[in-house]
């Protein structure tokens, strides 16, 4: 399997909600930061040993239900229900308070997929949140954190800030 396993410590984040315009469909944009570093001090300063593997990867409302009714089974309720879904988030998808607490409950899925011993292993996971998926786009290394925000784009325009960094590194 092409896909490496996941460990609790590594950081994926829910850095951005951006609207396809050609789709009209809402996407969350995951940060994933791998690798195997450590830390110690040096007269110097802080000094950090190892490596580090940073892509973004984007997916849908619906990309999360199928992952999530995948790991019931496994997790059961040590995995945070999904947010609502149905008519009125239809009617409310603009609503920015909607999108934002959607965001912060996904997250949450995705720690508590990352911190279950057996869940963060499974193939479904490991395809999910994988560098090889195709919605995945390999980060340059960041100096500062990202930030969150909400905006409208279109596609595949949203990719070019990421790809733009990583074709100038």
């Amino acid at each position: 399997m092409p896909y490496e396993s996941f460990l609790p410590q590594e950081h994926v984040r829910i850095t951005k909600v951006v609207q396809d315009a050609s789709t009209n469909a809402w996407m969350y944009v995951l940060h994933v930061q791998r690798g195997n570093t450590s830390t110690h001090s040096s007269p110097r300063g802080p000094v950090v040993v190892g490596f580090s593997h940073e892509y973004i990867i984007s997916r849908r409302f619906s990309e999360f239900k199928q992952l999530h009714a995948a790991l019931v089974p496994v997790m059961g309720s040590a995995l945070t229900s999904l947010p609502a879904d149905g008519l009125l988030t239809l009617i409310m998808a603009d609503n920015q308070e909607l999108l934002n607490e959607r965001r912060h409950v996904l997250t949450q899925i995705v720690k508590d997929i990352l911190n279950h011993p057996v869940a963060r292993d499974l193939p479904d996971v490991l395809e999910f949140l994988g560098h090889e998926s195709i919605s995945a786009k390999v980060m340059a290394p960041l100096s500062g954190q990202c930030t969150s925000s909400i905006h409208k784009t279109f596609s595949p325009a949203w990719t070019a800030p990421y790809r733009a960094s990583v074709l100038s590194s």
